[in-house]
């Protein structure tokens, strides 16, 4: 019985990030403006000249988050990790603006038990992508310092104006 309970235990320890390449829509996931988060299956990303289109790296869909006029617009999430179980997403920024506005994108990372932040990090702004740029897909990954429930939360930010929004790209999240 115990064995069993240990087995059960360590078991609810890690879960599988639920719908991480976005296959089921928005299922599992929470926004704060529904009207500024989409899955798509591709997307036209520009940069000052040349229109690009951005195709998923894992499945059929990848989310697409636009910056708020002027606010944050955030997609999360929340599942379970082991310390040390690597952590991982693909990501592009569409910087549909230009210098001063410095829009971004960031994540976050937080253990619900006390709720502090373990990760947050800005991968992408218009200050060092330029003007109207376009990253290209990149990958994240690090490792979790501590077990339990983790909330990965991805923020697109509309920065000083409300002119242009910038876009984030996300896909294939896992844990």
């Amino acid at each position: 019985m115990l064995l069993l309970s240990f087995v059960f235990a360590t078991k609810c320890l890690a879960a599988p990030i639920i719908n991480g390449s976005f296959e089921d829509g928005l299922s599992g996931w929470t926004t704060n403006d529904p009207a500024k988060v989409q899955v798509v299956n591709s997307y036209i990303a520009s940069d000052i000249s040349t229109p690009v289109i951005m195709n998923p790296t894992d499945g059929d869909n990848f989310a697409v988050i636009k910056a708020g006029s002027p606010v944050t617009s955030l997609l999360s999430t929340s599942f379970f990790v082991i310390a040390g179980q690597d952590i991982s997403f693909d990501w592009f920024f569409d910087g549909n603006d230009y210098k001063p506005f410095n829009d971004f994108w960031s994540y976050a990372l937080q253990i619900s038990v006390g709720g502090v932040p373990i990760v947050a990090n800005i991968l992408a702004q218009i200050a060092t992508t330029g003007d109207f740029a376009l990253t290209g897909w990149h990958n994240e990954v690090f490792s979790a310092p501590s077990s339990g429930e983790v909330q990965i939360a991805f923020y697109a930010v509309n920065a000083f104006d409300s002119l242009f929004s910038s876009v984030l790209g996300i896909d294939n999240i896992k844990a």
